[in-house]
């Protein structure tokens, strides 16, 4: 096994379709850092190579998210637990009801810092809201557990994106391996099996197939096209939603777009203009979309959401492949089939400071016996 520190690019690749995508995707960050794929990522990211299984890992720069209120989640523990929150409440209650809930976050703010949260080293994190994990990483979950403990003796090892829906083997070496699971968020997933008998679905589908808009091929997308693309991811995620997700730029959009780190969908309104976007990749039997959007300022008429959602779902099925549709939207993924799991972070703490561990008690029962049991009675 080896560690390679943040920066270092002397990195012996696997051979085979794994070893090729994880350099496609890691190389630029690693040479560049994460602002070469977003604008609010303060970390550095390295790797861990054992036999053919690569995992990035990022560290979290201490301190950074105290002068940088748009931190990305993916980026942050921080953020997660406590200033994205705190956005998406303003967000859905108003300011009376989210300055109640950013008061008590304010409050949880400091058992986080106690903890390591805003300087934690976060495990298979590709920087991307929902990571998919490569085959044989319940193997070597353990040692590569202990490898970053090493590396890292001071900060928290954290694994991203941990659900026994979509790597139960994994969940079980990590239990084994004595990480402590703390409630991160409720995903969804969408086997295109069920999903397209439901009449939602078969609804969607009629509207895909009565729609104006043109569906285009990434390999018909062209560079000029990269700045309505990460335009439209931006009118979703950073305009409707808090600006604590990953602010994208466009030149991963470019890059992504050029060497298939993602594949591209688009729909074309009937005078040419691209209204609507998703780039997904896909690992073992699953894919996601890290990149997702549409104009928001078009009529809801326009359908844009419904008809990305049902080509996913299409795509998927031509492909094998069980959607992970991330999380959010909840009533919408299950009336359409979705599966609800929930997702967790894994955290080593055992070789951390008393006071540190004591912290993640706390935020662990904070996580897992008061807001779990809300966020899934309420499917969201």
């Amino acid at each position: 096994m080896v560690v390679h520190s943040p920066g270092d690019a002397d990195i012996d690749w696997p051979l085979g379709e794994e070893g090729a995508a994880a350099r496609r995707w890691l190389g630029p960050l690693i040479v560049g850092g994460p602002g070469a794929m977003m604008t609010n990522a303060p970390c550095d990211i390295g790797v861990v190579r054992t036999g053919d299984v690569v995992l990035p890992y990022t560290v979290t720069r201490a301190g950074a998210v105290d002068t940088d209120d748009e931190a990305s989640f993916v980026a942050s523990l921080f953020a997660h637990y406590v200033v994205y929150p705190r956005a998406e409440a303003e967000r859905m209650a108003g300011a009376a009801a989210g300055a109640v809930v950013g008061g008590l976050l304010r409050a949880l703010a400091p058992v986080a810092r106690r903890a390591g949260l805003d300087r934690a080293v976060l495990v298979n994190n590709w920087l991307v809201s929902t990571n998919l994990y490569p085959p044989g990483v319940a193997d070597v979950a353990p040692a590569v557990t202990r490898a970053l403990v090493d590396a890292f003796p001071d900060r928290p090892i954290v694994w991203r994106s941990v659900d026994a829906r979509g790597n139960p083997a994994l969940v079980a070496a990590l239990d084994g391996a004595g990480c402590r699971r703390v409630f991160a968020r409720q995903v969804w997933y969408q086997d295109p099996a069920t999903v397209l008998r439901r009449k939602q679905t078969r609804a969607d589908r009629s509207l895909l197939r009565r729609s104006p808009y043109r569906l285009v091929d990434g390999a018909d997308l062209a560079e000029r096209d990269v700045p309505r693309l990460a335009a439209l991811y931006r009118r979703l995620y950073l305009e409707k939603y808090p600006r604590q997700n990953p602010q994208l730029t466009d030149a991963f959009i470019a890059g992504a777009l050029a060497d298939g780190r993602l594949r591209f969908r688009a729909f074309a309104a009937p005078g040419g203009r691209i209204d609507a976007v998703l780039g997904s990749f896909a690992r073992g039997g699953f894919v996601t979309q890290p990149v997702f959007g549409y104009d928001t300022s078009l009529p809801a008429e326009a359908a844009l959401y419904r008809l990305l959602s049902v080509q996913a779902i299409l795509d998927a099925a031509d492909a094998g492949r069980t959607v992970h549709a991330s999380a959010g939207v909840g009533a919408f993924k299950r009336v359409r089939g979705g599966e609800p799991a929930v997702e967790w972070h894994a955290a080593a703490t055992a070789h951390l400071a008393p006071d540190a561990r004591r912290a993640w008690a706390v935020l662990g029962f904070i996580a897992n016996r008061a807001v779990a049991p809300i966020v899934v009675r309420r499917g969201l």
